[in-house]
């Protein structure tokens, strides 16, 4: 028997980078979405545990879904194992969080399947250990997080149905070299944006490493949101880490428009229409 779910991307809806920690580490505010974009996440019984994907993007062994169903499976002392296939139609390495939302679905798909009754708290506590994302996607909802991404807040937010463009250039960043280059410490912008988010207006949506990425890759964000924006995107912000740019429209009539205006401006793009998802638990 086989059980298929879905695994969301996400957006940063805005990002500050508080401070740079002894440690390495930076510890940031962020608002989250998730998005109408999804991975099929494929689960059959097995007796070991194996990870495959449909896109070639990493060994087995290096696999966020591999690492979590290996620690469960040794944690509670499993005796089965789980046959794994990631069908992936988000985009790797654009900031959408794809490897981070599939370790998610993992682990809460086989906290049910090895029937370990972990609450959402013991799976965030579980999931932060993997990865600064990972928590996010087992809260699910529109989100105030702070810290390493261990503390999140669900926000109750007005609903926004306008949808967002997704434009996804053909270079990738690497976050690890972003993050070690970021001197950019800007004033906080946090309180502001919640209010908006609140009343569901996108936008004041803002991401600090912008500048950072940019001068890491030739200007070629500051270029790409200027096209977007001169396309008739009413705000265009780098989510997460980048590469991808999200674009907020607010007259919602005119998106497949401004779409088509984008691909015909912009070379070397992929543009995706979708939405936020809004969960209510």
């Amino acid at each position: 028997m086989k059980d298929i779910i879905k695994s969301y991307a996400k957006i940063n809806m805005s990002l500050h980078v508080v401070k740079k920690m002894k440690n390495g580490y930076h510890k940031l505010k962020m608002i989250n979405t998730l998005i109408d974009l999804y991975d099929e996440i494929s689960f059959e019984p097995c007796d070991e545990i194996v990870v495959s994907m449909s896109k070639d993007i990493c060994l087995m062994e290096d696999n966020l879904c591999y690492k979590i169903a290996s620690y469960l499976k040794n944690r509670y002392q499993i005796d089965k194992g789980i046959k794994i296939f990631i069908d992936k139609h988000i985009p790797d390495g654009g900031g959408l969080g794809g490897g981070s939302s599939n370790a998610a679905c993992v682990l809460e798909y086989l906290n049910e399947y090895w029937n370990l009754k972990l609450s959402k708290k013991q799976m965030i506590n579980i999931a932060k250990q993997f990865g600064c994302d990972i928590p996010f996607f087992i809260n699910k909802n529109i989100s105030y997080v702070k810290g390493y991404g261990e503390k999140i807040k669900t926000l109750k937010v007005k609903e926004n149905n306008s949808n967002i463009l997704l434009v996804i250039p053909n270079f990738k960043i690497n976050t690890k070299v972003l993050y070690q280059n970021f001197k950019e410490f800007r004033k906080d912008r946090t309180k502001l944006f919640l209010k908006n988010i609140k009343k569901g207006i996108y936008i004041g949506m803002f991401n600090d490493l912008e500048t950072t990425a940019d001068k890491l890759n030739n200007n070629k964000i500051s270029e790409l949101k200027k096209q977007i924006e001169n396309s008739g995107v009413t705000k265009a912000v780098m989510s997460g880490s980048g590469s991808t740019i999200v674009g907020y429209i607010e007259e919602e009539n005119k998106i497949n428009e401004v779409k088509e205006r984008i691909i015909s401006n912009i070379k070397d793009v992929n543009v995706i229409i979708t939405k936020v998802k809004m969960y209510t638990y």
